[in-house]
């Protein structure tokens, strides 16, 4: 493998190793070295110009990384060249503690924690790809063609608090992931270049309309909303069907109205009521969504309500 990354990076065209901005950035860092001594005084300032620069700040200790590996006394960042240039996806890793690891994950830089690891590969279509393994073997996390992943499913207990601790897609408004959730075998698969985001999109809809006769004419008793709009429904899914490349699920509601005094009081009339419907709706979708991770996102599937 380490032949094949060798290989790729020497065949990869020739761009400059650093944009404009990039170069800015570190020839900035250079003229104001002695004023910020310490690591993290060090990324505290490459933070205010990740912001000056309209740049991810949560970017900052890759960038710290990657100026201190690449670190040119006279600032002549402008002719470093992939021969010469220090790869962080080829970075040893950095042991960390597991409570630090999210700001190497957060960063996309090779770290090692207990029982946690994050590091580069690449697969057989040459594609980079970004990897949180627990134990050493059980992907957690994924990042691969500008896109973030995470598991659905946590394995062990002390999976799942490694997944909380580490997590690099956490809510960051300074973070400009949008994740997506998908199983153990479709990270596998994305990450040994067999899937990419359109297939698994494309699998969960034939998927899940495979398996229709074992969700449809089940009969449940939800409850949604709060105070004057708290709502309790029954309903049942009655259809499943691939429509455009979206998953259309039919449901009838048996009995539905509005909870006064923790109790449900019968509305049959409750497509009448805009505001009582779109409650309605919502709460059978979330819950539809919640039972199903597997195979259904907010956007690939519609709730259509039957008369």
């Amino acid at each position: 493998m380490k032949e094949l990354i060798k290989r790729i990076l020497r065949e990869e065209q020739e761009t400059p190793v650093l944009n404009k901005k990039e170069i800015l950035l570190f020839k900035y860092i250079n003229d104001n070295k002695q004023k910020v001594g310490t690591k993290s005084e060090m990324i505290k300032f490459i933070q205010e110009m990740l912001r000056y620069f309209g740049m991810p700040l949560n970017e900052a200790t890759m960038y710290y990384e990657i100026y201190t590996a690449n670190f040119r006394p006279d600032g002549d960042y402008e002719n470093l060249t992939k021969e010469n240039f220090k790869d962080y996806r080829q970075f040893k890793q950095r042991k960390v503690t597991n409570n630090t690891a999210y700001e190497y994950a957060t960063a996309k830089m090779p770290f090692k924690g207990s029982n946690v690891e994050g590091q580069w590969d690449v697969n057989n279509n040459n594609d980079w790809y970004y990897v949180v393994k627990s134990y050493g073997w059980y992907p957690i996390f994924l990042f691969i063609n500008d896109q973030w992943y995470r598991t659905l499913d946590t394995y062990s207990r002390a999976t799942r608090k490694q997944m909380s601790q580490v997590n690099p897609v956490k809510f960051d408004s300074n973070l400009n992931a949008d994740v997506m959730s998908v199983t153990k075998g479709e990270m596998e698969r994305l990450m040994d270049g067999r899937y990419d985001i359109e297939r698994v999109k494309t699998d969960r809809v034939s998927n899940f309309v495979k398996v229709k006769d074992k969700v449809t004419n089940q009969s449940k008793l939800i409850s949604g909303g709060w105070g004057d709009n708290a709502h309790r429904v029954n309903f049942m899914i009655k259809d499943v069907e691939d429509v455009d490349g979206k998953i259309k699920i039919s449901v009838e509601v048996l009995k539905a109205g509005k909870m006064i005094d923790r109790k449900m009081i019968p509305d049959s009339n409750f497509k009448d009521n805009p505001e009582l419907l779109d409650g309605i709706m919502k709460t059978i979708k979330q819950d539809i969504l919640r039972t199903y991770p597997s195979y259904l996102t907010d956007n690939n599937t519609e709730i259509e309500l039957l008369n």
